[in-house]
């Protein structure tokens, strides 16, 4: 039995659904620090033919830890992001397959960071027909630090395997902790395979998954992963 762990992020990348797709369990790390100008609240999207930034407003003094985090009341970013992303993709060949997301993101439940995230990647990979296990680390009561947590988190969930992004490698390396550990570490390395670009001469990779769904729809979205 295989797990991922890693933090929710807004309208991720399609290598982080593949990571997703790949194990059995997969915990959405919330109770960790929220960290500034990073993937937590923003993603990227195609725009005029470049890449462009669609963050949401966070309320960088609502609390440190993701969870706890809360977005900006006064500002309108759900008709923003929804009228940016219907004016950018109603021309794209599968812009009816972003209905679901759109309608998502118009209508937010609440405040807080995480439920935009974490609900937006669930009806994603509804959509995509991926079917591992969700959990939330907060729902789990495990306070070890940082590798030990990641090793205490398999055991609970009855799993042998860590599958990791390789961006952590790095650190997990120094750590050491998995050596020493009944959980096999493995690593992910997922490249950006070129799809077709509504007006693009060049592929532009790294881009929020729903740029691909836009372009090629959500079955060939699922083949490329």
């Amino acid at each position: 039995m295989i797990c991922a762990i890693m933090q929710p992020t807004y309208l991720p990348w399609p290598g982080y659904f593949a990571l997703i797709k790949a194990v059995d369990h997969f915990v959405f790390l919330d109770d960790v620090n929220y960290s500034k100008r990073s993937w937590h609240s923003r993603n990227r999207i195609c725009l005029n033919k470049k890449p462009h930034w669609i963050s949401l407003p966070v309320d960088h003094n609502s609390g440190p830890l993701l969870n706890q985090i809360k977005l900006k009341q006064h500002i309108p970013w759900p008709n923003k992001h929804t009228q940016m992303l219907r004016s950018n993709y109603s021309k794209y060949p599968h812009f009816q397959s972003l209905k679901p997301i759109l309608n998502t993101l118009v209508q937010p439940q609440s405040d807080q960071l995480v439920d935009i995230t974490i609900p937006l990647i669930r009806l994603i990979l509804k959509k995509l027909g991926i079917m591992t296990r969700l959990h939330l680390s907060s729902n789990l009561g495990i306070l070890a630090d940082r590798t030990e947590r990641l090793i205490q988190i398999c055991r609970n969930l009855n799993c042998d395997t860590y599958l990791s992004p390789i961006g952590s490698k790095e650190y997990l390396d120094a750590d050491g902790n998995f050596n020493d550990s009944d959980i096999n570490l493995l690593y992910h390395s997922y490249q950006n395979i070129s799809y077709f670009q509504k007006g693009c001469e060049n592929f532009i990779s790294h881009l929020s998954i729903i740029d691909q769904v836009a372009n090629i729809g959500w079955q060939e979205t699922f083949n490329l992963l």
